[in-house]
C-alpha cells in the first residue's frame, strides 16, 4: 500500500489519545511507587567484593613471581652458557647480513681465497 492509500482510508486523524487529566498527576504517580529505604550492601555483596580483591592480589603475587623468576634466571646464566649464546647470535647475525646483501657463497670463497695469496 502506498501513503495516499492509506491515508485515504484511514485519514490524518491520530487514533491515539491520553486520559483526560493523565499528566496532572503523573509526578505524584510515580513518586509514590519508589521505595523510600536505602539500597543496603548485603553480607553477600560484601563477600564478591572481597573475593574480587583476593582474586586480583592473587593475580598480581603470581604474575610478580613469574617476572622475578624470569630475570633471576637471565642474570644467575653461567658464563660459559652466555659466551656460547654470544657466539650463536653473532654468526646467526652474520648469516642474515650476507643473505641480505645477496652475497653467494662463491663469492665468500673467492675473496677468502685472493686474501691468503
Amino acid at each position: 500500500m502506498k501513503e495516499e492509500q492509506i491515508i485515504a482510508h484511514f485519514g490524518k486523524k491520530n487514533p491515539f489519545k491520553t486520559p483526560d487529566g493523565y499528566f496532572e498527576g503523573l509526578t505524584s504517580r510515580v513518586m509514590s511507587q519508589i521505595p523510600e529505604n536505602e539500597v543496603v550492601m548485603t553480607p553477600r555483596h560484601r563477600s564478591k567484593i572481597w573475593m574480587y580483591v583476593a582474586a586480583s592480589f592473587c593475580g598480581l603475587l603470581v604474575l610478580g613471581t613469574l617476572i622475578s623468576q624470569t630475570v633471576t634466571t637471565d642474570s644467575e646464566m653461567p658464563m660459559e652458557l652466555a659466551q656460547e649464546n654470544n657466539q650463536l647470535e653473532d654468526s646467526s647475525y652474520l648469516e642474515d647480513m650476507v643473505d641480505y646483501a645477496l652475497i653467494s657463497d662463491a663469492m665468500i670463497y673467492y675473496e677468502y681465497m685472493s686474501d691468503e695469496e
